[in-house]
């Protein structure tokens, strides 16, 4: 092929069907190799964001424990809905019926669940709160924020409807004892002159 002025243009060459598959393979193998290092740097951000959930709750009880002058409790069952004295006004934690979870709400910046949400009953402020998903009780390692719907006849209020789950428990004490983290709310009706002080303060 001749150029207008006679010089002579060398034909373009496009690429082979052989070297298009060499460079996606090393495109492929390049992806591969990142592919790893990409997840753990992830997965390392999550356990980091886990242990700042742990802190959190860990200054939440602190916090219950300066304000009451003692730490949450265990409750009375895992059955137990929240126990409001008045719409908007929960039972303090010798007389609160849920457990530690919810008692610590306050100290962890969900105070307007833990007052019912603006909700006009005690049944209504009972619903919200067993509903309510709070981030900081998960672990973005394990799991994403989750809830499940259960049946009007597992405990009350008796309605139908979504019930929050958690990644984190406590060590409460059994029936009788006080050899737990965490005290059963009636152990301490029962005469417990310091209700909610564990044999080994937690997260010391």
């Amino acid at each position: 092929m001749k150029s207008e002025s006679g010089a002579q243009v060398p034909k373009r060459r496009g690429f082979t069907l052989i070297e298009l598959l060499v460079v996606i393979a090393i495109i492929a193998i390049l992806i591969g190799l990142l592919l790893p290092a990409v997840q753990k740097v992830r997965e390392a951000a999550a356990r980091a964001q886990c242990g700042n959930h742990l802190k959190q709750i860990g200054l939440g009880i602190h916090n219950h424990n300066d304000t009451h002058k003692l730490l949450p409790t265990g409750g009375q069952h895992w059955s137990m809905a929240p126990t409001y004295t008045s719409v908007g006004t929960p039972a303090g934690p010798r007389d609160q019926r849920a457990g530690w979870l919810f008692q610590i709400l306050p100290f962890v910046e969900q105070d307007n669940v833990y007052k019912g949400s603006g909700q006009s009953t005690i049944a209504g402020a009972q619903v919200q709160a067993i509903a309510a998903v709070i981030p900081i009780y998960f672990c973005p390692s394990r799991r994403s924020p989750r809830v499940f719907t259960q049946a009007t006849n597992w405990y009350l209020p008796l309605a139908a409807g979504t019930h929050a789950q958690c990644d984190y428990g406590a060590s409460i004490a059994n029936n009788s004892d006080t050899n737990g983290f965490l005290q059963r709310t009636f152990n301490h009706n029962r005469g417990d002159s310091n209700p909610g002080t564990p044999s080994v303060h937690p997260f010391a």
